[in-house]
């Protein structure tokens, strides 16, 4: 992958990988995330999601066509979601801190300790199944008159609290932050809790922002790109974005200008928006629709960590296609075709690596080799040096 990022003088090639058809309903659309071609073999990311935006994670071989030049290729590899070695990822978790967090949820525990709990789990998962994922957990809340002298509300949400707080799972910071968020919520005093309301635009804006300063979009995606993802819990409404269209669609605008970032969005509460929870949840579809994402909505702690582990499916989930390509010297020209059903995706890349000869001809050429020193350089020495001693 080195040898691929250093030569960047080749033509340019065009590959796409045709899939076979699937019915539109199972399968909306494909997406090609990475491609590098290493030793006369291409390797491409190619991401298959539903009409929701969900990963489809069950395909099989037979499910898929691959296309060079023109010709079919019936000889590649197929490596599924689960087997595929992960890029790295950042994720951002949002956590509304409003104080209907303090109200418990349908297994009875107050909302805000489930939600750690639960956030506490999931970055259990993350260091179980070895990712290499940084997480940092940010609360947000707006204090309102609600919260007299001394409830309790976060500070509000900048970009240097996000780039210093990025930990990797497991680790003593990241498990101090959850047990910081949690005594809130177990404050002996009550009116000492989380108080304020749920403002959803303040935080997810400065979270996108910072993603945005960081990570430039280079259009080179044969290296590794850290995936960047941001998902937010909220168990209320933001007054502004459910009230005024104008708002939630300048929200939109922005998270569709940030393609590098898929942001998920969780509602958390007794019922799905309904009675008191009033949990806006086309606000949140919206929000994760502009960004590719999804919405769930989660009644507990356990329905929490599924949902969260969900997301980082969707973030990282991927299959690997490996082939040869029909034309495999050196700054070749490829043409290749990715579609399915009626969507297609299209990226442009080129044929750097140079091939490696085969093991058997790399052992001949170092016998070759080997041969010709003995004769050209070990026989002469030896011979020179019997006359010395013959002469002696």
């Amino acid at each position: 992958m080195t040898v691929f990022s250093t030569l960047k003088l080749s033509l340019i090639t065009l590959l796409t990988i045709v899939l076979s058809p699937l019915p539109p309903a199972y399968a909306n659309s494909i997406a090609i995330s990475r491609l590098y071609d290493w030793n006369q073999r291409v390797y491409v990311r190619v991401k298959v999601v539903d009409d929701n935006n969900v990963p489809i994670k069950s395909l099989n071989q037979a499910d898929f066509t691959v296309e060079s030049n023109g010709e079919s290729i019936e000889d590649f590899t197929l490596i599924k979601p689960d087997d595929v070695k992960p890029d790295p990822s950042r994720l951002i978790i949002l956590l509304d801190m409003s104080g209907s967090m303090n109200s418990p949820d349908n297994s009875g525990e107050i909302r805000g300790i489930a939600a750690t709990q639960a956030i506490r789990s999931f970055t259990n998962y993350i260091e179980t199944q070895n990712l290499p994922t940084e997480v940092t957990v940010i609360p947000f809340a707006k204090r309102g008159q609600g919260c007299g002298k001394d409830g309790y509300t976060p500070p509000v949400v900048t970009s240097e609290a996000i780039s210093n707080k990025f930990f990797a799972p497991g680790s003593t910071e990241l498990l101090n932050q959850l047990s910081s968020i949690e005594r809130k919520f177990q404050e002996e005093k009550k009116y000492k809790r989380p108080c304020g309301s749920t403002d959803i635009r303040q935080p997810l804006k400065t979270a996108i922002q910072y993603f945005k300063t960081n990570y430039a979009d280079d259009e080179n995606i044969s290296e590794p790109k850290t995936r960047l993802g941001i998902i937010l819990i909220s168990d209320g409404y933001d007054q502004v974005l459910s009230s005024a269209p104008s708002e939630l669609g300048e929200l939109e605008k922005l998270i569709e200008n940030s393609p590098l970032i898929t942001i998920n969005t969780l509602g958390y509460g007794l019922s799905d928006g309904k009675g008191e929870d009033r949990v806006d949840t086309v606000v949140l579809e919206r929000i994760a629709t502009a960004s590719g994402g999804f919405n769930k909505f989660s009644g507990d702690e356990t329905e929490i960590q599924a949902a969260l582990e969900d997301f980082l499916t969707a973030l990282l989930g991927e299959y690997e296609i490996i082939y040869q390509p029909t034309i495999t010297e050196r700054e070749s020209q490829q043409t290749v075709e990715v579609g399915f059903a009626t969507v297609s995706a299209q990226k442009r890349f080129r044929i750097n690596s140079l091939p490696t000869l085969p093991l058997d001809t790399r052992v001949q050429i170092l016998a070759l080799t080997l041969g010709l020193g003995l004769i050209l350089v070990v026989l002469p020495f030896l011979s020179w040096r019997w006359l010395l001693e013959k002469n002696a």
